[in-house]
């Protein structure tokens, strides 16, 4: 499950390597996408997975980040489509 402790990190760290550090392979390689701004039909292709799959990949990576409303924010690209 989620971890709730503060997110902390080396000296200099991005905070979205921070973000990605709580997600496992699978949903880093989804969100990154999204943050890309593919689709999640394109992202499939990508990855080689279904739409559904990568619809998933995100959700979990939504839920497992929910102990950190201001970390929301970062899953909700302007550039991703949640459709598609």
């Amino acid at each position: 499950m989620t971890d709730p402790r503060p997110l902390s990190s080396p000296a200099g760290a991005q905070p979205c390597q921070r973000v990605l550090g709580y997600l496992t392979a699978k949903e880093r390689d989804a969100l990154r996408l999204r943050w890309a701004g593919y689709s999640n039909r394109q992202a499939a292709a990508a990855l080689g997975i279904t739409r559904s799959a990568v619809a998933m990949r995100f959700q979990r990576a939504r839920r497992r980040l929910a102990p950190w409303p201001h970390l929301r924010a970062l899953l909700s690209s302007p550039r991703a489509s949640r459709h598609g």
